[in-house]
């Protein structure tokens, strides 16, 4: 007990709050420890005042309130995952999983497998093996891959995490120097997995996904045991058949990886597109990835919630701050597609190219900015047109165009915005803000 107390106590002020986010995933016997001593003064109470803003998913809630003064409560409860002051991540997954319409059996497995041990390489490589066989074990193949869905956008991202920040913070306390290619390489490569298998389907980005899922199995040290568990039924899951030559050298090659038994150095030098993961991953997952909460509140920046708000003249969103966390929340490709009949979710991006913004800007009175949530891994662009805001995506089916929903609902309805692009003009875009 000494010891874990000891190890808390020499953290930072962000790593202890990263500790709390991250509690589920961490060793049994460190969680519950956190849990027992989250109100003590030399832990939490050291590194936050005022009263804590917590959505009921947070696994922490209970304990902090046991730590109440004078009959009062330490926490107050909100509805939106992402207002939570902590876990917001955490408690946003459970939120989405609580609310999809997955059979209560499956509904309890993910929840599980949130709350499984991932803070070593055995760990999460046990939790990826249990992950395999539950896959397996579905029959149902329109079900198996909205289950593969949210274990590729949401539970493995968690759980990477996890694991990637406990084993830097416990090699460094022991004065033990970490490589940097390990300080968040196993979230770095389900996210390159996961841009992928969201925006590349060519035979070639089939070799570059054997490459990642390849390089992540092998650091987790069950690349050989790839075949034997069918470990590579979760990604081949979320592969349409008809994306055949893709689907085939993904296959193809994994085998050949494992077959010669590839070098984790070498598997990364065979990648045929390696810019689009400097471009696609680095900036997009991994910038904010160790200091989430750096950003200052500037004229054109701003915080509330858990989101971040990087827009020029903000002060009329400012004003709409909890209509602007609650509805981005809500706003997710289901919910857009009910508002668009041309679109279905799996349609829907909120991936905006240069190209796009170019379009958007040369429009009149119409002023673009960018939103993203504490240890999400999607950029959003919002677009403000009057006192109206809107969030913007494209649909796949309708690549010429550009749409937006309004962050504003009445009566079931939204006001919605669509902008054609010129064919013939291609911008370049350099932010501004």
């Amino acid at each position: 007990m000494l010891e874990n107390e000891k190890f808390i106590s020499s953290l930072t002020k962000n790593d202890k709050i990263s500790l709390i986010n991250l509690l589920e995933g961490l060793p049994i016997e460190l969680n519950k420890f956190i849990k027992r001593n989250i109100n003590q003064p030399w832990f939490e109470m050291e590194i936050f005042r005022g009263p804590r803003k917590l959505h009921m998913f947070s696994s922490i809630k209970k304990w902090m309130d046991m730590g109440n003064t004078n009959g009062m409560k330490r926490t107050e409860t909100v509805d939106n995952p992402n207002a939570s002051t902590y876990q917001s991540l955490y408690s946003a997954i459970l939120y989405k999983i609580d609310n999809s319409k997955f059979p209560t059996y499956i509904k309890n497995a993910l929840v599980g497998f949130m709350n499984a041990e991932s803070y070593d390489d055995e760990t999460l490589a046990k939790l990826e093996c249990e992950i395999a066989k539950f896959i397996s074990s579905i029959q149902d193949h329109s079900l198996r891959k909205d289950v593969c869905k949210i274990i590729l956008t949401d539970i493995i991202l968690y759980k990477s995490r996890v694991c990637d920040f406990y084993t830097r913070v416990s090699t460094t306390s022991f004065d033990i120097a970490l490589d940097d290619e390990d300080a968040n390489l196993r979230y770095y490569l389900n996210s390159c997995i996961l841009s992928n298998m969201n925006a590349h389907k060519s035979f070639a980005d089939g070799h570059d996904l054997a490459v990642f899922v390849y390089m992540y199995y092998r650091l987790l040290g069950i690349a050989n045991l790839i075949e034997k568990y069918n470990l590579a039924i979760r990604f081949e899951s979320l592969i349409d058949p008809s994306d055949s030559d893709y689907l085939g050298e993904f296959r193809d090659k994994l085998f050949e990886f494992c077959t010669d038994n590839a070098s984790v150095t070498s598997c990364m030098e065979r990648l045929v597109h390696p810019e689009r993961y400097v471009t696609d991953v680095s900036q997009n997952f991994i910038a904010n990835y160790n200091q989430p909460n750096s950003i200052d509140n500037t004229d054109n920046v701003f915080t509330v919630g858990s989101y971040t708000v990087l827009f020029k003249d903000n002060a009329k969103l400012q004003e709409k701050g909890e209509l602007l966390s609650n509805e981005l929340t809500k706003l997710n490709p289901d919910n857009i597609s009910l508002f668009f009949p041309e679109a279905t979710p799996d349609s829907i991006s909120f991936n905006l190219q240069e190209n796009d913004i170019g379009h958007i800007e040369t429009s009149k009175n119409m002023l673009v900015g960018t939103v993203y949530t504490k240890f999400d891994d999607v950029m959003k662009y919002i677009l403000m047109v009057g006192d109206d805001i809107y969030l913007l995506f494209k649909i796949s089916t309708v690549p010429s165009t550009i749409y937006g929903i309004n962050l504003e609902e009445n009566n079931n309805t939204r006001k919605v915005i669509s902008i054609k692009k010129n064919a013939s003009v291609f911008y370049k875009y350099i932010s501004e803000v």
